[in-house]
């Protein structure tokens, strides 16, 4: 794949200019006009937390792993160990006014990957000129850290901790914080203003929580935390520890939170989760379909053989191709009627949560007849033969061995995603086939990325040049037949569906294949 396209459009820098002046006028709202910015910086932990009543309380729950709750702190003993305090700091109203009006000073780098769409500051220790950031990492450090090896007995030796801002349309999807020594990590709210103090579900933003079986999340959502002024919530964490940040809906006020980690030394039962691999069910190709049948489906223009030799072409140079209005546009206009008539108990959500979700279509007595007459055509030795054709893969002809296909018909609304990292993926070389019906811009976009690799020196004491990861990202269109040929180690996601693309209860269907030779 030699031809790169970047990942995004969207210019960042305009989105965090105009996160700046908007929160400017709500800091005006919420009165930080009057702040006296001489007066002392007081970071100070509720009272109610630093009692020896609380701590014997908490550590007793928190051990024998039980379930708690009063006017100020809930424990959650399932799905995992988690921590919900309420009205965390006193005197609180300058404090939190003051480390907003920092906000807006610093610099967050904007977060875009398979996983993410957020804003990050630097590690708060880099901070020196913003006096109320330095006071709350201090008291993080010294005051929270051995209150927190108090409460759960898990000796800790540092922090990290950075500013995070989740604006309209941002998430972090399923994962579950377990790197290194990270033991506890924590997460304390800032939402001052009017009317906004606890975030409602249509805000979005809240931290969710998944059980899991075996080390794999599971859907549903377990349970939800909203975004409250205020509020310090912290787990242990593990390999259950299985959490996400919801997407923020909202837009008139941003997420934002001070996170991170406390660090200590790694538990022995604890290991790094890893990703399941997806069993792709791979079927040899069939004579259901005959060349005739399958002749008169296709458009004609990419049957003749100046054609064929272009697509060839194409893909040799650039292991991608794109062929429009690939199907005869009849036969694409029953698919899409009968596509949508599908009964929803057909589909089936697909997991787990921290590799994917998306619906796939199960093959019954009610799928409709040209649906699968439509899968079956791209597993059908007249099509295998019709890819031999534009790329001179081993799927058909005279050195073809045990050529196999996996076929999957997906039904992708908001909120779907793939994400990166299902070792099935990567493992070896395939032919990539997406073709999408009923086609939304933003829905089933699809971002190859090149195997990590070293950077090399030119000479020493030379700057490494920068290599973009990004091979290729393929935009919806309705009726485009796109094939990619994959090497092995290149990987691909598919991104996060966001609220703001697509209605609720509307859908897109993409036929996803792969094929090996």
């Amino acid at each position: 794949m030699s031809e790169k396209r970047k990942l995004s459009d969207e210019t960042e820098n305009d989105k965090e200019d105009a996160f700046k002046a908007s929160k400017q006028s709500k800091l005006c709202e919420a009165g930080s006009s009057t702040i006296d910015y001489d007066a002392p910086i007081k970071v100070q932990m509720s009272s109610n937390y630093l009692s020896k009543e609380f701590l014997a309380n908490f550590s007793k729950f928190w051990n024998e792993n039980e379930s708690f709750s009063d006017s100020s702190v809930d424990l959650l003993a399932s799905p995992f160990k988690l921590a919900c305090l309420k009205d965390f700091l006193t005197d609180k109203d300058s404090l939190l006014q003051k480390l907003v009006q920092e906000m807006t000073e610093i610099s967050f780098d904007r977060r875009q990957m398979d996983l993410y769409e957020f804003y990050q500051s630097t590690d708060l220790v880099n901070f020196e000129s913003q006096p109320a950031m330095r006071m709350f990492y201090a008291h993080l450090r010294d005051t929270v850290m051995p209150w927190m090896e108090k409460l759960t007995g898990i000796k800790l030796s540092h922090i990290s901790a950075s500013c995070s801002m989740y604006n309209a349309g941002d998430y972090l999807l399923v994962h579950d914080d377990l790197m290194t020594d990270r033991r506890v990590a924590f997460v304390y709210y800032i939402s001052p203003w009017k009317g906004a103090e606890k975030w409602t579900s249509e805000m979005g933003g809240a931290l969710e929580l998944f059980e899991n079986r075996e080390k794999e999340p599971l859907f549903p959502v377990k349970k939800r935390i909203p975004p409250t002024n205020n509020q310090f919530v912290f787990f242990r964490v593990g390999s259950d520890s299985f959490h996400q940040v919801g997407e923020v809906t909202n837009f008139d006020f941003p997420r934002l939170t001070i996170n991170g980690w406390f660090h200590g030394p790694s538990a022995d039962d604890e290991t790094a989760t890893k990703i399941p691999q997806i069993d792709l069910h791979y079927t040899t190709p069939h004579e259901k379909t005959t060349d005739d049948a399958l002749y008169e489906l296709v458009n004609p223009i990419y049957l003749k053989t100046e054609y064929k030799e272009d697509i060839h072409k194409q893909i040799e140079e650039n292991s991608e191709a794109s062929l429009e209005e690939f199907l005869d546009e009849d036969f694409y206009d029953q698919i899409l009627t009968q596509i949508q008539q599908i009964p929803a108990d057909s589909w089936q959500l697909q997991g787990p949560a921290n590799v994917r979700n998306y619906e796939v279509l199960t093959l019954n007595e009610k799928t409709p007849s040209i649906v699968a007459k439509f899968m079956e055509i791209f597993q059908s030795k007249a099509f295998f033969k019709l890819l031999h054709e534009y790329t001179e893969l081993d799927l058909h002809g005279a050195n073809v061995a045990e050529p196999k296909c996996s076929v999957e018909l997906q039904r992708w609304t908001r909120g779907c995603y793939t994400v990166l990292g299902d070792p099935s993926q990567y493992a070896d070389c395939t032919l990539d086939l997406i073709f999408y019906i009923n086609a939304y811009p933003q829905v089933g976009v699809v971002t190859y990325l090149s195997p990590e690799e070293d950077s090399l020196d030119d000479e020493a004491g030379e700057e490494e040049e920068e290599i973009d990861p990004i091979l290729l990202t393929i935009h919806p269109k309705d009726n485009a037949l796109n094939l990619v040929y994959r090497n092995e180690g290149i990987t691909k996601f598919t991104k996060y569906v966001s609220k703001n693309c697509l209605k609720e209860g509307k859908y897109s269907y993409i036929l996803v294949c792969r094929y090996k030779e």
